[in-house]
């Protein structure tokens, strides 16, 4: 039995159907709600609707204590076009992250569950971007020189001088950028050359030029 699962009083701006197929072993069984094999299966056509209409629909095929989410930043986004797909409806909802996975604004897919280990709800949000790293050279001779003198002068002698220097601008470095920044931030690797008085990295151009601000004030 095929039921079109739609809403007259809702005038959609785009194409969007969603049929229940009650099959047996598939149909919702109120004995074991929990059973994820138990949810029906739905076939979705879809073209040009955002999260929020597509989830209003899914949902009505959902228990109650299953639904899905989406969060504010997510709701408004135009889905590609989904067409003939046939799963389950909780699958229905998990397929938004790999359709939107190469678009403008991808999709992430969470499960929530109670302390039981039972699944809850599902929310759907924004993914957020991985920047991708920036390398940089970036000159510490100065601040180098400045650290080094400083330390002479409370009589260190210049070989001492100069790794104590060293050590001290790595340490104000990844001090600064642990204070600043949150703890899934991009990775910083940082690699002196002596010689050249260079400090080779990678990182996202903000903790670029956060170093190089930390650099900056180091050579007064």
């Amino acid at each position: 039995m095929l039921t079109f699962l739609t809403r007259p009083h809702i005038l959609l701006p785009a194409i969007l159907t969603v049929m229940l197929i009650d099959q047996v072993g598939l149909a919702a069984d109120p004995s074991k709600p929990d059973d994820p094999e138990q949810l029906p299966t739905v076939r979705v056509n879809v073209d040009g609707v955002t999260v929020q209409d597509y989830l209003d629909y899914i949902n009505q095929s959902l228990p109650a204590d299953r639904r899905a989410i989406c969060t504010t930043a997510a709701q408004s986004v135009k889905l590609p076009t989904i067409s003939g797909v046939k799963c389950r409806a909780d699958i229905a909802v998990r397929l938004l992250e790999p359709i939107t996975a190469k678009s403008a604004a991808p999709l992430k897919v969470t499960s929530l569950s109670t302390d039981d280990g039972q699944p809850q709800l599902i929310v759907v949000d924004l993914a957020t971007a991985t920047p991708k790293p920036t390398a940089a050279a970036i000159s510490v001779k100065r601040a180098l020189d400045t650290l080094s003198s400083r330390l002479v002068k409370q009589g260190k002698e210049d070989k001492v001088a100069s790794s104590m220097a060293r050590d001290q601008l790595t340490v104000a470095i990844k001090e600064g950028l642990a204070a600043t920044f949150p703890t899934d931030a991009p990775r910083v690797t940082l690699k002196f050359h002596n010689l050249s008085g260079l400090l080779f990295l990678n990182g996202s151009p903000e903790q670029i030029e956060f170093i190089r601000q930390i650099i900056s004030e180091l050579e007064k």
